[in-house]
């Protein structure tokens, strides 16, 4: 499990760093996450949040002694369309509820920063192109949590008929922190916003996974 975590999250990273500062290609902008631990004090709560701590890291290092231009997005919980991964909180919630059956689910009491994927997208966009990011940390996320327990509600009435989900049926990850984007400094720095509400967001995203038969 953590190999191909480190594999995806890290090394491809860190070898793009090397073709870059190699090639003297321009600006490269990593995908990193808001669950990277931002103090020492801090202990990475799974293996991809301490592959994309390791990733920032070396992009500050590589930016700091071999003038590689960096800009990190640090981005939220991002949901929408499409999603491959069916295991996935909120793809595993709208297609188990799609097939009439009950969603099994921790406590749901965590709170987190959800964003909507072509909030995600405009942002990195804008991260390659504007003027003074060069190696900023960006948050991308709304800005406002919302628990699990509340984003599952919200998907019910989206799908008429939907089971009562178990709460409880799955233990608590261990090491969670409440996690939230400062999209202020965002604006300030390059001028982005989120723009789909969740409630939007979430209609969007059950309609797509509706119209697929295999969902």
């Amino acid at each position: 499990m953590v190999l191909p975590i480190l594999q995806n999250n890290f090394l491809t990273a860190f070898n793009l760093l090397l073709v870059t500062a190699e090639s003297g290609a321009g600006r490269i902008v990593f995908a990193g996450s808001v669950e990277e631990p931002d103090n020492p004090d801090h202990i990475p709560s799974s293996p991809y949040a301490a592959a994309k701590g390791a990733t920032s890291a070396y992009a500050r290092m590589f930016e700091a002694l071999y003038q590689t231009e960096v800009v990190i997005a640090k981005i939220a919980m991002v949901y929408g369309p499409a999603q491959a991964d069916l295991t996935k909180l909120v793809p595993y919630i709208i297609t188990t509820f799609l097939r009439g059956e009950r969603a099994k689910l921790s406590s749901g009491v965590r709170p987190v920063d959800w964003i909507y994927v072509d909030d995600v997208v405009d942002g990195l966009i804008v991260c390659a192109h504007a003027s003074g990011a060069e190696g900023r940390v960006i948050d991308l996320g709304w800005g406002e949590v919302c628990t699990i327990r509340e984003i599952v509600q919200q998907l019910r009435a989206l799908i008429p008929g939907a089971p009562e989900p178990l709460f409880g049926a799955v233990p608590d990850r261990p090491l969670e922190r409440v996690l939230k984007a400062d999209v202020a400094i965002s604006r300030k720095l390059i001028g982005w916003n989120p723009s789909t509400t969740l409630h939007a967001g979430l209609r969007r995203t059950v309609e797509w996974y509706r119209s697929r038969p295999a969902a």
